[in-house]
């Protein structure tokens, strides 16, 4: 079997799971499976996937315990059967063209980097290019952009993730995705990038609010974790001195936009402790104080909002970015 495609399900919308379904189902070509891997939906889903999964030969439906979407992909990795894997989230949608082409790539590589459209509030924007495949150009581009971060748009060669128990962490509820990538890249495996689109990503920011609203310190941990991942991941790296300490500094940069955004999504939502803040003070105090200083002004004050304790500042600051969002369109 060439093709494992993993969904996994948990209460997703009926139309959005038809959706998705249906892009699957479009797939000419290549022998695959679509296991669906429901983490513990209520009857009415768990209802609709069996039954699709009953009357389409290619559809494999898998029922365990709600234990998050990292449990349910690592379920689908060691069930897969395909040659290579390919995840979906049931809320997004494939574009089937390509994968007929996926049984005459030369050189079997262990990673393929395809292209995505990002759809947020109907308009869309094409996510691609990579200009040069090697571990080092890949951590800079995780560092720089993110947008290779999540695992969509990418088939693994599902031997290279067995035998390096390449799994998806559980114990993460944010950036689990980039951690995914990180612990794959780490054992340097051979890549290949086809500039062709095969994934529709639905961005939808409630189903990130729900994550941090369900567990707003281990989203801080997180944040944490994927920095000291990457730091891990730049030193194994063949840069020179000044090619590392460029990268510090700027996945510093980049750990102090993760900590703000997540912390003023937290006062938006109201989940924002005092032990929680604590964690966010704990966190910067954390990092090199000479790395501090080569950051930008900007992100130097958002250390500055970040750490304070003065919640109705936060709060002003908050509202403030949730109208230049909504100004300029990015949410």
């Amino acid at each position: 079997m060439e093709l494992s495609i993993i969904i996994p399900i948990y209460n997703t919308e009926l139309f959005k799971l038809e959706r998705c379904f249906a892009s699957v189902k479009n797939i000419i070509g290549p022998e695959y499976e679509c296991l669906l891997i429901d983490d513990g939906s209520g009857f009415v889903v768990a209802e609709f996937c069996k039954e699709y999964a009953e009357k389409n030969q290619n559809f494999k439906y898998i029922r365990k315990l709600n234990r998050g979407v990292s449990s349910a992909r690592n379920e689908g990795i060691i069930r897969a059967k395909g040659r290579y894997i390919y995840f979906v989230d049931s809320d997004d949608e494939i574009i089937p063209s390509f994968f007929c082409n996926i049984t005459d790539i030369a050189n079997e590589p262990d990673l393929i980097f395809t292209d995505l459209i990002l759809v947020d509030e109907n308009r869309k924007s094409r996510w691609s290019g990579i200009t040069e495949l090697s571990y080092e150009k890949i951590i800079e581009r995780m560092i720089m952009d993110g947008k290779l971060n999540g695992p969509y748009a990418k088939f693994w060669k599902t031997e290279f993730l067995k035998q390096n128990n390449v799994m998806f962490d559980e114990q993460m509820v944010s950036g689990e995705d980039a951690f995914f990538l990180l612990s794959c890249i780490e054992y340097k495996p051979k890549m290949e990038y086809i500039n062709v689109d095969t994934y529709f990503y639905h961005k939808e920011i409630k189903s990130g609010e729900n994550r941090i609203a369900k567990d707003p310190q281990q989203c801080v941990e997180d944040c944490q974790k994927k920095y000291y991942k990457i730091l891990t991941c730049i030193e194994k790296g063949r840069y020179n001195k000044k090619q590392k300490r460029f990268l510090n500094i700027k996945e510093v940069e980049q750990l102090i936009r993760e900590l703000f955004d997540l912390q003023m999504t937290m006062v938006k939502i109201n989940v924002l402790k005092p032990e929680i803040q604590d964690d966010f003070v704990q966190i910067i105090d954390d990092l090199d104080k000479n790395d501090l200083k080569q950051i930008s002004i900007k992100n130097k004050l958002r250390v500055n909002i970040v750490t304070k304790t003065n919640m109705n500042l936060k709060k002003t600051i908050a509202n403030l970015r949730k109208c230049y969002i909504r100004i300029k369109g990015l949410g």
